[in-house]
């Protein structure tokens, strides 16, 4: 199993990810700055409220993206705090996020994010006037979009 799990990681290690994140969510907006610093050039973003964020992988969906973050990568999506751990494993160093897959953290760091997660609003507040690419304020309807490209916040 753990050399399934590095190889994965050492597969994607050049690959670009896109993390698909809460650009209403002060909490998620300080976390993916921090990943985007760590990570460098091979972590895109985009808040999901941004159209055509929901049509990087055909998973996605609006309900899924305002209950955790995610990642993709080529064709795989990660979600939650394997999000995290897939995002650090993009640097050499981050192999230390296969820590993450030690069953019994995995569990206790699922349900950590997950409790934050769904208390992020009421803990750390929302950023105001919406996330910086200027669209999370307008609506949270399904933001599919085949008709305008992503720009990416990198």
């Amino acid at each position: 199993m753990w050399h399934a799990i590095e190889y994965s990681f050492v597969r994607f290690a050049m690959k670009r990810a896109t993390l698909i994140y809460d650009g209403e969510c002060r909490f998620c907006v300080a976390g993916e700055k921090r990943l985007r610093r760590f990570v460098g050039w091979r972590l895109k973003s985009v808040p999901y409220q941004q159209p055509g964020a929901l049509d990087l992988h055909p998973e996605l969906s609006a309900e899924k993206v305002r209950t955790r973050m995610y990642l993709v990568i080529g064709d795989k999506l990660f979600g939650g705090m394997e999000a995290v751990a897939q995002s650090l494993a993009l640097r050499p160093i981050g192999k230390i996020a296969l820590v993450y897959y030690f069953a019994p953290l995995r569990r206790v760091l699922d349900k950590l994010y997950a409790l934050v997660a769904s208390h992020r609003y009421q803990i750390f507040g929302r950023v105001v006037g919406g996330c910086e690419c200027g669209v999370c304020g307008l609506s949270h309807n399904d933001t599919k979009s085949t008709e305008k490209e992503i720009e990416y916040s990198n």
